[in-house]
């Protein structure tokens, strides 16, 4: 897919040779402010993502009929789901879904671009990261393992390698 045929807000991170989803993998180490959102002209010049482009595309979601199914599967945090509740009350949404990766919750309607975004400990909506109890910068939905080690970078385009250490986007 190409960044022209999206319209859903895209990012890229400094150095970076694609376009993402602010929820790809590609940035899991990134905080906010190693993450920015994608000119006009990075639309013309870049491709997203592999992972990003099946996300937009639909590709491995998993549909939910309510927020509470959702939040129940993905195991959000029992504390933070009264406030993620509450954000969801404010909107109209006719869908409900997590990734394959199993990342996040996302919640849209119609075709749109998700309004929401829940982690378990942030809700990411209009570009603005709300963080929730437990939150750690750069954590990432990857196990504690993963979190104790420290995410190798690609030294050409700055985003995080996949565990086969080879850049998807340099390679």
């Amino acid at each position: 897919m190409t960044a022209q045929e999206s319209s859903i807000p895209l990012f890229r991170s400094a150095g970076g040779k694609n376009l993402h989803l602010r929820g790809c993998p590609h940035f899991q180490a990134t905080d906010d402010a190693g993450v920015f959102p994608a000119s006009d002209d990075d639309i013309a010049t870049y491709l997203v993502c592999k992972w990003s482009a099946d996300e937009i595309a639909g590709v491995g979601r998993r549909y939910f009929d309510t927020l509470d199914a959702a939040l129940e599967a993905y195991h959000a945090p029992v504390n933070n789901r009264p406030q993620m509740r509450a954000v969801a009350a404010e909107l109209t949404y006719d869908k409900i879904w997590m990734p394959q990766s199993g990342s996040y919750i996302g919640i849209a309607l119609g075709d749109s671009q998700a309004q929401v975004y829940f982690g378990k400990t942030y809700i990411w909506r209009d570009g603005v990261t709300e963080t929730l109890p437990g939150y750690t910068a750069g954590a990432g939905g990857g196990t504690q393992q993963s979190r104790e080690r420290a995410a190798e970078v690609c030294p050409t385009c700055h985003e995080q390698l996949p565990a086969t250490g080879r850049c998807d986007n340099c390679a």
